[in-house]
């Protein structure tokens, strides 16, 4: 994202060519991603079904600095932002009555059993509620696509043609990416789609 002065902010995107071994990480970033979304998810959903209790985003910030993930720090709190966004778009949902009828209905509810968590894909967390429509869901494979990196300069930057990833590139092997016309403004954030 690049902001001009006095301009709001633009979107470019661009085409990345990642060697094998740069491919690799990047997988392994987006299942990290997905791996602490469904971790925090589940935290939140468990303690909610057990005890009644709401957990609050800074106590959950709090816990994912425990957490020992091999990813730069900025995407990881971004991937807790998102989630925390999700679960403010639901209650607003409820609140505004876009939500009206929560009861379970055929079709409007998903039942999740063996759900992964953790640092370690095979633990499982059982999972037998049900998640009303609007609720922040369990991400597959297929569903988490993307990370982020929040700021330019903390986590990346560019050089040119050259991409520098923070715990995925080294300084003599950055990704290759296709600039087809100059950047004008302030970079902001970088996200990586697959």
């Amino acid at each position: 994202m690049v902001n001009k002065e006095n301009q709001n902010c633009r979107n470019l995107r661009f085409k990345i060519h990642p060697t094998p071994e740069q491919e690799r990480e990047l997988d392994e970033t987006l299942e990290y991603c997905r791996s602490i979304w469904n971790h925090l998810l589940s935290i939140r959903v468990d303690l909610y079904d057990r005890f009644g209790l709401s957990v609050s985003k800074s106590s959950l910030e709090r816990y994912l600095k425990h957490l020992d993930y091999p990813i730069h720090s900025s995407v990881r709190l971004d991937v807790h932002q998102r989630l925390c966004f999700a679960f403010d778009k639901f209650f607003d949902d409820i609140k505004n009555g876009r939500l009206k009828n929560t009861r379970p209905k055929k079709g409007t509810f998903i039942k999740r059993k063996d759900v992964p968590c953790g640092n370690n894909s095979s633990r499982f967390i059982k999972y037998d509620g049900i998640l009303p429509k609007g609720h922040p869901k369990f991400k597959s494979k297929e569903d988490f696509t993307s990370f982020r990196y929040k700021q330019h300069g903390n986590g990346w930057h560019l050089d040119g043609n050259w991409l520098y990833l923070s715990k995925i590139t080294q300084k003599s092997n950055p990704i290759k990416i296709d600039i087809d016309r100059p950047l004008d403004g302030e970079l902001k954030t970088c996200t990586l789609k697959k």
